[in-house]
Parts: C-alpha cells; sequence; structure tokens
C-alpha cells in the first residue's frame, strides 16, 4: 500500500522550512528596486488581466469588496471571504485553472496599484494566506491545486504580491512568514522534477516562475540552488521548444507568440539573476521574432494555425513587406513546415505541414493554408476552440482544415509531410508538398499565386486501399457571404471590406457539385472562433475517391465580371497537366518545368527546385528532446482512480493470503517466507513499472 501511496503524497507534500525574523527582514530588501521595475509584472497565459480595463478591473475589486466574484467570462459566485475553499473544484476547468493561479489576488493587486486603496492589498494577502491554509491539508491532487500552470502562475502573483506589501502599512512579521513560507513550498514544487512537464510551454512557465521566486526570495533555504536549477532546465528546454529556424514547436501561430515572450521573459530573467544569457538564446530569440514578424498580416492578426484565435495578434514592427510593388517575399522553414508568401498589395499566405508529434497544441491540419488580403481574412482553420467545451476533440479534428484527408480518418493517423519542390519567378511564386499515410493514401498539394490577386491550389490523390473516399472542407472567415454565380462558382463579399473574390472548383468528378455547408453542429464543420466567440461560417465540402483523382480550387480578385470557368485541358498525372480558363489563362507543368500565361499579358517560365528530405529532418531537435524525455522521465501521473483500484485488489488479495495461510498447518516457515518475498516483488513492481 505504501507503494502505491506514499510516493503520490510525498510528491505533492507542502515542505516547510525555517523562517526566522532575520530571514523575514533581510526578505524586505528584495527584489531590488530597479530588478522590479524591469521584470514586476510577469504574467503567465490563461491569467493575464491586462485584456480588462482599469474601469473593469476596479469593478471586480469593489464587488470582490462585497463578496460578489464578478470576472467577465467567467462564473459568478458569492463569496463571504477573500479566499473560499468551497470555489476551488466548482465550475468548469478554465474556473478552476484561474482560481488556483490566484486570478483573484491578482485583480486585487491591479486594483491596489491603479487605486492606492490598501483594503485590495489587504484582501490579495488574505486570500494568499487562506490558500497557504488550504493547501497545507491536501494529501491528494485534486482538479487544478498542482495543476503546472496554476503553481507557476501563483509564484508570479506572490513575487508581485510581496514586492508591494513587504514595506506597505499592513506589513507585520506574522503574516510575512505565512507568505515566505508559501513561497518556498511552491518553490519546491517547482523544481520537482516529477511534476516538470519538460516538453511544453507549461515546463517554460514553471522554470520563469522559479526563477523569479529566487530572484524576489533569495533568502530563503535552497533558493540559489533552485534557481541554478531553473536556469539549467531552461537552457535545456530550449533546445527543442524552439528550433533553429526559430519556430516555436507547438504547431500554432498563437504559440508561436507566446513562445517569444516566454523566450524574451527568460533573457530579462537571466540578466536580473546575474547569470549569463548564453548566445545561443539570442540568436534563438532573433530568429523566432523574425519568424514571428512573417506571421503577421499586415492588420496585426496571426493566421489561425493550431490553437490560434482568429483575429488575435499585435503586429511588433511595421514595414515587414519588400518594397517592390507586387513581389512576393517567401518565408520558408523547411525543417518546420511553414511557407508565408507576402505582397506589398497586401496580401497573406501561410501554409502549414507541420507536425511534431512530440509538442503540443496539435491540429490535423497538414497541407492547410491561411488566406488574408486587404484586411479579409479569407480562407482559414477553426482556430482555438476552447478546451473546456466537450465537443473540442471533434472541432480541431481534419474537417476544421482545408486540408485533404481520408473521410473518417484518425486525429493522430500515421502521416508524414514534405516539400517535394519549389520555384518562382517575378511575379508567381509555387509550392509542392506531399503528405503520405501509413495506410496507403498519399496527397500531393500544388499550391500557386500570381500577383496578389489570384490563387489556385491543385490536389491530386494516390490510395493502396480500395473503395475509400477522401474530403476536403475550403472554410470561410465567418465575415463573409456567398453568392452562387455559376455552376461551381462563388462570389465572396463582406461587410467588412469592398473587394470582391471569385472561388471555384473543379475535380475529376463530373458530378461533383458543390453544396457550402453553414455551421453544421453534427460534423462541426463550419466554424470559426474568434475574440468574439465562435462564429458559424461557410465551407465548401470536397469529396471523391481517393484514388487516381484530382481537385481544384481556384481564387481570384472579382474585376467586375463573372471569369470564365477553370478548364483541365490535359491531365497525365501530378508532374505533367494543364489547366486554363477561356480568356487564355494558362498553367502548364511538364516535369520539372511550369510555364505561367494569365490573360495572353504575362508570361514566365519557372524551373522547379526539389528540396531533398535530409534537409528537413531535425536531427538536432530530435536528439535533444529524446535526451530530456531520457533524464526527465516525464511528470508523474496521479491516476488516482487506478491507484484506489489496486488498493482495493491488494486488499483482496492479502485477506485471501490471511485466510489460507491460517487454514494451512503445514510447512507455515517456507509459507510466510514465500509470500513475504511475493508482497515485496508485487510491491516493487507497482511502484517502478504499473506506476512510472
Amino acid at each position: 500500500m505504501a507503494s502505491i501511496w506514499y510516493p503520490l503524497i510525498s510528491n505533492y507534500s507542502y515542505k516547510e522550512t525555517s523562517i526566522t525574523s532575520e530571514i523575514t527582514e533581510a526578505s524586505t530588501k528584495h527584489p531590488l528596486v530597479e530588478q522590479a521595475r524591469i521584470i514586476e509584472r510577469l504574467e503567465l497565459g490563461a491569467l493575464k488581466v491586462h485584456s480588462l480595463s482599469p474601469h473593469q478591473i476596479l469593478r471586480v475589486a469593489k464587488l470582490l469588496k462585497d463578496g460578489e466574484v464578478n470576472i467577465p467570462s467567467l462564473p459568478i459566485f458569492k463569496t463571504a471571504a477573500p479566499f473560499d475553499e468551497s470555489l476551488v473544484n466548482s465550475s468548469h476547468s478554465e474556473w478552476q485553472l484561474k482560481y488556483s493561479g490566484f486570478i483573484i489576488p491578482n485583480i486585487l493587486l491591479s486594483a491596489y496599484d491603479i487605486s492606492k486603496d490598501i483594503e485590495y492589498l489587504k484582501m490579495a494577502k488574505d486570500f494568499i494566506l487562506g490558500w497557504a491554509s488550504f493547501e497545507k491539508k491536501q494529501w491528494l491532487p485534486k482538479g487544478f491545486v498542482w495543476n503546472d500552470h496554476a503553481i507557476s502562475s501563483r509564484a508570479i502573483v506572490m513575487a508581485s504580491f510581496w514586492n508591494r506589501y513587504k514595506n506597505s502599512p499592513i506589513f507585520n512579521h506574522s503574516d510575512a512568514e505565512g507568505i515566505l513560507q508559501l513561497a518556498f513550498s511552491t518553490a519546491n514544487l517547482l523544481q520537482n522534477n516529477q511534476l516538470y512537464t519538460y516538453k511544453t510551454n507549461h515546463g517554460t512557465m514553471q522554470n520563469l516562475a522559479l526563477l523569479k521566486l529566487a530572484i524576489y526570495f533569495p533568502k530563503l533555504e535552497e533558493m540559489e540552488l533552485y534557481k541554478n536549477k531553473a536556469i539549467n532546465r531552461l537552457v535545456i528546454q530550449f533546445n527543442y521548444f524552439i528550433n533553429s529556424e526559430g519556430a516555436v514547436l507547438e504547431h500554432s501561430a498563437g504559440y508561436q507568440k507566446f513562445g517569444v515572450d516566454l523566450l524574451s521573459t527568460t533573457i530579462k530573467l537571466l540578466k536580473e539573476s546575474t547569470a549569463e544569457v548564453p548566445e545561443k538564446l539570442k540568436n534563438l530569440h532573433l530568429k523566432s521574432q523574425l519568424f514571428l514578424e512573417s506571421l503577421y498580416r499586415e492588420d496585426g492578426s496571426l493566421p489561425a494555425t493550431g490553437d490560434t484565435m482568429i483575429g488575435a495578434g499585435k503586429q511588433l514592427f511595421p514595414g515587414l513587406i519588400s518594397s517592390q510593388p507586387d513581389s512576393i517575399n517567401q518565408t520558408l522553414l523547411k525543417k518546420t513546415g511553414y511557407a508565408i508568401w507576402r505582397t506589398k498589395s497586401p496580401s497573406h499566405l501561410t501554409i502549414s505541414w507541420a507536425y511534431n508529434p512530440n509538442m503540443g497544441h496539435k491540429h490535423p491540419d497538414e497541407l492547410s493554408v491561411n488566406l488574408w488580403r486587404k484586411s479579409q481574412n479569407i480562407i482559414t482553420n477553426v482556430g482555438y476552440w476552447p478546451y473546456k467545451r466537450a465537443d473540442r476533440t471533434k472541432a480541431i479534428n481534419w474537417p476544421g482544415s482545408n486540408a485533404p484527408h481520408l473521410q473518417g480518418e484518425a486525429f493522430s493517423s500515421d502521416r508524414k509531410s514534405y516539400i517535394i519542390s519549389t520555384g518562382s519567378s517575378k511575379n508567381t511564386r509555387f509550392i509542392e508538398l506531399l503528405r503520405k499515410e501509413a495506410s496507403g493514401f498519399n496527397v500531393n498539394r500544388q499550391i500557386f499565386q500570381i500577383k496578389s490577386n489570384r490563387w489556385l491550389i491543385l490536389d491530386s490523390f494516390e490510395d493502396k486501399t480500395p473503395n475509400r473516399l477522401m474530403q476536403t472542407f475550403w472554410t470561410l472567415d465567418s465575415s463573409l457571404y456567398i453568392t452562387n454565380k455559376k455552376g461551381n462558382q462563388f462570389q465572396l463579399s463582406s461587410d467588412q471590406t469592398n473587394q470582391k473574390m471569385i472561388m471555384e472548383f473543379l475535380s475529376s468528378e463530373d458530378n461533383n457539385t458543390i453544396h457550402p455547408i453553414y455551421g453544421n453542429q453534427e460534423q462541426l464543420v463550419g466554424w470559426n472562433t474568434t475574440k468574439k466567440g465562435i462564429r458559424p461560417a461557410y465551407a465548401f465540402p470536397i469529396e471523391q475517391s481517393s484514388n487516381q483523382s484530382w481537385s481544384i480550387m481556384g481564387l481570384t480578385e472579382d474585376a467586375g465580371t463573372t471569369p470564365p470557368p477553370i478548364l483541365m485541358n490535359n491531365w497525365v498525372d501530378n508532374q505533367n497537366w494543364e489547366v486554363s480558363q477561356a480568356d487564355g489563362s494558362s498553367i502548364t507543368r511538364k516535369d520539372h518545368k511550369m510555364y505561367i500565361q494569365v490573360a495572353g499579358s504575362i508570361k514566365e517560365e519557372l524551373t522547379l527546385t526539389a528540396i531533398p528530405r535530409a534537409k528537413q529532418i531535425d536531427t538536432e531537435v530530435n536528439q535533444s528532446y529524446l535526451q530530456a524525455k531520457e533524464f526527465y522521465g516525464g511528470p508523474m501521473k496521479p491516476l488516482i482512480k487506478y491507484r484506489i483500484k489496486v488498493s482495493l485488489l491488494i486488499l483482496f488479495i492479502a485477506s485471501f493470503v490471511f485466510i489460507s495461510l491460517k487454514l494451512i498447518k503445514n510447512n507455515q516457515a517456507k509459507l510466510n517466507l514465500f509470500t513475504s518475498v511475493s508482497w515485496v516483488c508485487l510491491a516493487m513492481w507497482v511502484h517502478l513499472i504499473y506506476f512510472n
């Protein structure tokens, strides 16, 4: 029984240290004023309050004074005290994370900064001390009490509280000792490798929170050791969290931004902790900023790759687009799996085939595109679907993007994606991608952009398994309206801009008539997650044979007259074909040569450059990750339900053995030795193998 429960209980035990009056007094001298000025308002992820206006913060804080918790977009509660134990595991997961992550004292500290009302600082102190008393009584992890993100956020808020409290009129040694004790026990949790989420941004947050505690509370026991451990873990983690191309490997434009913020904070904290900033981190910081800048569209939004809120973002620097009027500026990350094409006009196309199985926030969306043009999001993916919703897994599956896939293909199907070739000229950009699925389904996607007003995407399919179907769902931004012009030709328009686009479809199956979907609830097709919430949108479904077939999506600026339909003049295979329109426009491919003609005025020839697969393998990241995995072994899983089941089983076995030994009269000594050895072996197996 000890082998089942002791490792879990000891892992989360509330560790105390000796807090003398000398330590308390010395701690009031830290952080130094200049240190605090530079690093004070570090906040992590979901617990930021800067999205609230000063008026909203003061309103929420005043209601807290009156015993009401009423934070925008969160549940409303009545409470008799700043900290209320009954609220820790109330409502949904988002609330539990924020409450355990100290959003209440965080808001109170912001209200104190705005109003200088000392009552808010006192309420923050009472909440923190209330939590300390509550946490001491806990034996087993429940809800978000010991969640990695919540612990990190508590550490940040405690540090910010201490900076205000240590020289305030309400300071007293008794309360200060309780706060210092909580700071120490929180640091102990953060430094515990058994609780360290080394593979995601949560691990980065744990290290940054631990480093900030070490800077703010350097006089506490073991803080110098914890500081060095945090720095060492950060340096190791950035070997595989951000790769040599500057990409945060969490499959998301939104998390690229967050990862850059975390790396910026890391460099800032390293400097303030008097540690040397490694040159590699400085270079990663620069490269990650450059990639983030390339992801931003001119209106400051980010493309909806992975868990990215549509419309969310904030442009860092202006003037990133090439000064040449119609040239296409390209960012290509071969190892990561991103291509970004921008024009001054402006337009912004993001192409993603990134898939790092070891990292988080992945949507199955390889080969998908996101298109923005002239302040209007046009083609998009579903974006960030809230984790608290039960239908999240379904919403972020293949139909949530425009990636071609097998009908019913699993979220985690065994698959690999590659760049095959690229090509460019003055006015044209081309990329060819391949996705291979283990059961024999292959997708070849060829993407063209001509100037800033015409795109063509040609998909072709092969499948070793007969009688299967492929699907592609071309989802539009929720602000767009559609008008059917003729056949599979649709006009796209919006109230946001005057521009209109013509979108059309053609496939190898002549009878493939497109019937748009709008906000389908059963399949969860045709949805965007925006800053204003989840919104229905139009989506065009493509469904056809998964073998020896092809389909085309064309998009062009509406010049006021309906353009002639796209025609496939000649299809041999995915390297030899010709697509044309009646106005004289054509795109022809002959092996590694492309010939472009637009309405008789642009004639260009592209020579395609093959991209070897060896150049697309990130050996450095893979090796670094495997080394970290071997060293840290992964966080301990509470598995409480399984521990209870095994405990009941062992009680049953123990009862059976006890009764059997009572009934058996012969060879008692041998039987006792046998059962004792068996129990020891079982305990070792449970501890070292079953729950490891």
